[in-house]
Formats: C-alpha cells, structure tokens, sequence
C-alpha cells in the first residue's frame, strides 16, 4: 500500500474514530434541535437519502442500537455511540408552612436518581431558590445547597429558613443534582406567608372581666410596612392553659383596633386567653396574655321580690 493510501486510510479511520467514538448526550423527550443538544440520528428515507427535520425528539418509548448496519424496509441504523444519561425526578409535592415571624419550613419527598426509581447516592445535593416576588427561576440563583445521599424515592426531606421577613409572603422552588452533575426539572412551587410580628402585651391586659364575657387590650402594632404590621388580631380564650380544649374566639381585621371581647364564657370559672396578629392567610402569631376567673352568676330575682319591708328593713328573696 502506497504512503499516500496509508494518510488517506489514516484520515478515514481518524474521521470514524471521531465522529463514532465520543459519546453524545441526550434526554429521552428532550428536543435535538440546538447546537447545545444536536446528535446525529442516522436516519435513511425509504430511498437510502439522510432525513433532515428540526425541532424532533428522541422518542421516550424506544432505545438505541448498536452494532453493524441493520437494513430493513424503508431505514436503515448504522453503528454508533449514544450516551443517555438519567437524571434525578423533579420534586412535585414541595410544600412550605410558616413557623414564626422570620422562619418557614420547606418539606418534600425524595425523588430517585433516576426519575422517580433508585436512591440518591452520597454526594447528591438539594438546591433552594426563594423570593419575596415571583422570581425568574434559575439553578444558578438558587441561595441554600444541602448535601443529602442514602436517601430513597419517597423518603420525607424538610429544611428550615430563617431570617425571612416578618408578614411576607415567600416563593420556594427546588432543583436535586446527582454527583455525577446532572439536574432535576424545576419542582412544584411552594408559597407561603411569613407570621406578623407578635402584638406588644400589656401589664395589665383584662380591661373587664364579667360572668359570660372579657375584654382584653394590647398595643397596636405599626400601620406600615409590611414587615412591621399585620393584617388584625384574634383573641382566644379556653378553659385549658394549652388551649386543647374548646376555644372561644373574637376576631377583627383592623390592625388599628387594641381590645377585643370574649362572649359566651361561663361564670366562676378560670380561662386563659391569648392575642394573635394575624397575617395576610389569617395565620396567627399568638402571645399568652394571662388568665383570669369570670364573676359568679347573678343570683335570679322570684316574684314577688320583696317578702317584707318594714321601717328599718327589708327581706329580698331570689331562687
């Protein structure tokens, strides 16, 4: 063989070495039509010509071939390398409940390394990405990373944020990245308000206390900003120091209002009572503002009241 066939069998080998050996990758339902994503399908039309189309996809139900080229009716498949690479299932139970003031506490449930199937390995990580406005979702502004792994599909995560804005309303969104780089969709949103600041209690906070209802009073708080205010109070009252038993309650939605009432109490019988500001989902902050026994029943009058009088006395009778 010459030394010219020899470069040219070189360059040829070269050329196959290159275009077959380095593997590509691509997501099944993903589209293959960018520079970022772009492979080559191989795929023949019935008259032995290479197909040309955009914005297709792999399909989600068929894998890839290797080996010699494979002819039958219509197509053809050539030998190739295709790397498919799986990715962790994106979260969709994401969920956010407020805890106080400045905190909010985030739960879900693991999702697999692959889709919703295999445990995350050591190494593995949560991305958290949160924001007082509708943000522009992007992994690369996510604010907290946690590092997980050993854990399985469906296994119950939680993490806690804090030094949140009091009476704030929060979105929370969530990536999980693999050790090997690859990263989750976008989870299900979570949205949740913060708890207002706690109203300012009084030394003395009944202002009345009857046989069937109490007035308490507190300090307003602030009409703005947000931050500061709230969105009302609600008074609780209840037999129990734990309020686990029946609770009676009054509300209002002006933060300007400082007292509230409690009806339908019993009489000479010891409640505990509690102020909540409220925040914009009527989420309350409480603060325990003491407890206090209701007046005794008022004794009912008979008839006739009066079973004598005299000049210097009289006899009332009552049942």
């Amino acid at each position: 063989m010459s030394q010219r066939e020899n470069f040219l069998l070189s360059l040829a080998f070269l050329f196959f070495f290159v275009v077959f050996s380095i593997p590509q990758r691509a997501l099944a339902g993903d589209p293959i039509d960018t520079a970022s994503n772009a492979i080559i399908r191989n795929a023949l039309n019935q008259s032995g010509s290479t197909v040309s189309f955009t914005s297709s996809q792999l399909n989600d139900n068929l894998g890839e071939l290797s080996g010699s080229t494979i002819s039958f009716t219509g197509f053809q498949l050539f030998p190739g390398l295709l790397q498919i690479n799986s990715f962790p299932g994106p979260v969709s139970n994401f969920s956010a409940v407020a805890i106080s003031s400045i905190t909010a506490q985030l739960n879900w449930d693991a999702p697999g390394i692959d889709g919703s199937l295999g445990t995350l390995p050591s190494g593995s990580s949560y991305h958290i990405q949160y924001a007082s406005a509708i943000p522009n979702w992007d992994y690369s502004n996510a604010q907290i990373a946690i590092s997980t792994g050993g854990v399985s599909p469906g296994d119950a995560q939680g993490y806690p944020i804090s030094g949140l804005l009091p009476n704030t309303t929060y979105f929370y969104g969530l990536w999980t990245e693999d050790p090997f780089g690859n990263l989750s969709y976008l989870s299900t949103g979570a949205v949740v308000a913060t708890l207002p600041q706690p109203i300012n209690s009084l030394s003395s906070n009944f202002l009345m206390v009857g046989n069937s209802s109490s007035t308490v009073a507190w300090t307003a708080l602030l009409a703005a900003p947000s931050s500061a205010t709230s969105e009302g109070y609600e008074l609780d009252a209840s037999t129990a120091s734990d309020f686990s038993g029946t609770i009676l309650s009054s509300v209002t939605t002006s933060v300007f209002d400082s007292t509230l009432t409690v009806s339908g109490l019993n009489p000479d019988t010891t409640y505990y009572f509690r102020v909540g500001s409220l925040n914009w989902n009527q989420a309350p902050d409480f603060v325990s503002v003491g407890s206090t026994v209701t007046s005794a029943a008022s004794p009912a009058l008979v008839s006739p009241p009066f079973t004598m009088v005299g000049i210097t006395s009289t006899t009332v009778q009552w049942g």
